[in-house]
């Protein structure tokens, strides 16, 4: 991409029509460039964008698998440290909404209050507001990608107050949707 867009400034320039030689060849590329890093840059992300981290700090969830089957779910082996899950999308125009949620009977009142925070930050308008916001963030971030086919589904995860989080994150032009799953930091209740 860089070398045809080199190519093609170069082109203009040896046109005769470039009436400012420092915005030609590099410098139009260089300031093209620095707007798709511009664009990308989510370092300064605040809020819980900045909280969310790409690489699981709680792998040990996802080994643990219980066999019974929960109501709903297509995998009837479930992580026995979840106790929650929410699907949202947003369709475009509309904004968030919540598709699904679900609470297993161990979430106590302070883990469900604690996910709807979480589900609030990470759609408000600081946040993921919509599905541009959305991609941007999940583009920033190419190391959070589910896996290489699949550059339009990441993978974020943000340690809470009460319990870890696993935030994913599809962004497709037809479908943008958030999942949330929620996992207990207590042995006991897992």
């Amino acid at each position: 991409m860089r070398g045809l867009l080199k190519l093609v400034m170069c082109e203009f320039a040896k046109s005769s029509a470039c009436l400012n030689p420092e915005m030609c060849c590099k410098g139009t590329t260089a300031w093209l460039w620095g707007k798709v890093d511009e664009f990308l840059d989510t370092s300064a992300c605040g809020g819980i964008l900045g909280q969310l981290e790409t690489t699981c700090p709680f792998p040990y969830v996802f080994t643990d698998m219980d066999d019974s089957y929960i109501s709903g779910k297509d995998d009837p082996r479930n992580p026995r440290w979840e106790v929650g899950d929410l699907h949202a999308d947003h369709d475009g125009r509309h904004g968030w909404k919540i598709l699904w949620y679900g609470y297993w009977k161990k979430a106590t009142a302070e883990m469900k209050s604690e996910m709807d925070r979480v589900y609030r930050a990470l759609t408000a308008n600081d946040a993921l507001r919509d599905w541009t916001a959305l991609r941007r963030f999940c583009w920033s971030h190419p190391e959070a990608q589910a896996n290489l086919r699949s550059e339009d589904e990441s993978n974020f995860y943000l340690v809470g107050e009460v319990c870890n989080f696993w935030i994913r994150l599809i962004a497709q032009p037809k479908e943008c949707s958030l999942y949330l799953h929620m996992f207990t930091k207590d042995e006991e209740t897992k």
